[in-house]
């Protein structure tokens, strides 16, 4: 059986300046801007009232000793090629997907590091060590893996079989699908919240409307 892992690193902006680790001894928040707006925070700034998209006065405004990091693209790169170096010991097909996540075929590796459950927590447990917060998702693709680890609502986000991958897929959002999103507007006034609505959809018209990448990515999920 194939089996999947993604990493996703969603405060990776953040904590390429802050690691998780210092937020004890740190008390001032922080907060990442990318093009003028708040990107990325802590949770200090969010109890100060800081949100995502707010601008740099409202910021200094609600907290006048927030440390305001302009985004470095290049450093989350050398970060991540960093995170993907060190996962290279648990299996050599590592893969970057996007600017924050990966992707690890871990069909060969689960009998050398004790079983799916024992290779998970160690992979967690080595990005964390380095600094980094990450959500991890598990599934029989590597798409699937990749959409369960950028869902932010889950708690469960392992699939091991393809019966409940395909289930737990059908209650995403259609627009954690990356084709899906710049037809947003017009899923939504269709009724097609979820990927299950667009699984149900008639895959010719799909393809004549949103071409033939959504219908790509969607069969690359669901297998």
């Amino acid at each position: 059986m194939r089996l999947w892992i993604s990493m996703h690193l969603p405060l990776l902006p953040l904590e390429v300046f802050r690691p998780h680790w210092s937020e004890q001894a740190d008390t001032r928040p922080h907060a990442v801007i990318d093009q003028g707006q708040v990107l990325s925070l802590c949770e200090l700034a969010r109890q100060a009232g800081i949100r995502h998209g707010m601008r740099r006065g409202g910021v200094t405004a609600l907290a006048p000793d927030a440390r305001l990091h302009e985004r470095d693209a290049e450093r989350e790169r050398g970060a991540l090629d960093g995170v993907a170096l060190t996962l290279l010991q648990y299996t050599p097909e590592v893969a970057m997907v996007d600017a924050a996540s990966l992707v690890l075929d871990v069909s060969a590796s689960l009998a050398a590091f004790g079983g799916r459950l024992a290779l998970s927590r160690r992979v967690r447990s080595s990005v964390r060590q380095m600094g980094y917060s990450a959500r991890l998702g598990m599934a029989p693709t590597a798409q699937a893996a990749w959409l369960l680890a950028n869902a932010a609502e889950l708690k469960l986000r392992r699939s091991l079989r393809h019966a409940s991958m395909v289930r737990r897929l059908d209650r995403l959002s259609t627009l954690l699908l990356p084709a899906a999103r710049p037809y947003g507007d017009w899923l939504d006034g269709i009724g097609c919240a979820t990927l299950g609505d667009l699984r149900r959809l008639p895959r010719a018209g799909l393809q004549r409307r949103c071409g033939g990448a959504l219908i790509e990515q969607l069969d690359r999920a669901y297998g």
